[in-house]
């Protein structure tokens, strides 16, 4: 389909990653105020913003460190970090197993 082709699957591409970033900023997002949620239910603060005006805050609290992070060229010095990360999930995994076990 030559040049319109390629257009039209580029700019799909792009739509579909800001999608996908896009869903994603709105599941940490989600996380967070879930957190925040037990938190003052359990007494622990004060409420505050709720609903959509509370995830629209988390979303644009987030995003300057999504777009930090997204600007790294290169990962290497982050080896240590990355693989603590690595251990936590997996710890995560074996409390969750004994868990439901």
């Amino acid at each position: 389909f030559g040049d319109a082709g390629a257009f039209v699957t580029y700019v799909a591409s792009v739509l579909s990653s800001v999608g996908v970033c896009g869903s994603y900023l709105v599941f940490i997002a989600s996380n967070i105020a879930s957190l925040l949620h037990q938190r003052t239910a359990t007494g622990g603060g004060e409420e505050g913003i709720t609903g959509n005006g509370l995830h629209a805050a988390l979303v644009l609290t987030v995003l300057p460190f999504a777009i930090a992070l997204s600007s790294v060229k290169n990962a290497s010095h982050s080896a240590v970090s990355s693989l603590l990360g690595d251990v936590s999930v997996f710890l995560g995994m074996v409390v969750v197993i004994a868990y439901v076990a």
